[in-house]
């Protein structure tokens, strides 16, 4: 199994400028900057990132399968989920 990224939206919604020594430069200004600049960068980062998949095993030894791999982001916060399976050993396993 491979992951494949991609990037949808990144995007600052607040830019804090604590000082500056060589002038007064406009937050405001600063922020619609860095969001174009995002937009930009945006499709070069997702051919890299489409070009560079993520391989993840799709079993863990010989006790559990990885299935229904899930990835999200949600309001600040990383989900990863998968959907572990037991594999039982066989009759044949069991009695050795």
């Amino acid at each position: 199994m491979n992951i494949a990224l991609q990037l949808a939206e990144l995007n600052s919604s607040v830019v804090k400028i604590n000082s500056c020594a060589f002038s007064d430069p406009s937050s405001f200004k600063l922020k619609i900057e860095i969001n174009n600049l995002f937009r930009l960068i945006k499709s070069p980062v997702n051919t890299f990132l489409e070009d560079n998949l993520i391989p993840v095993p799709d079993q863990i030894g010989n006790i559990f399968s990885l299935n229904d791999l899930t990835l999200g982001y949600y309001d600040g916060y990383l989900y990863a989920g998968a959907t572990p399976i037991f594999l039982a050993p066989t009759a044949a396993e069991v009695l050795q």
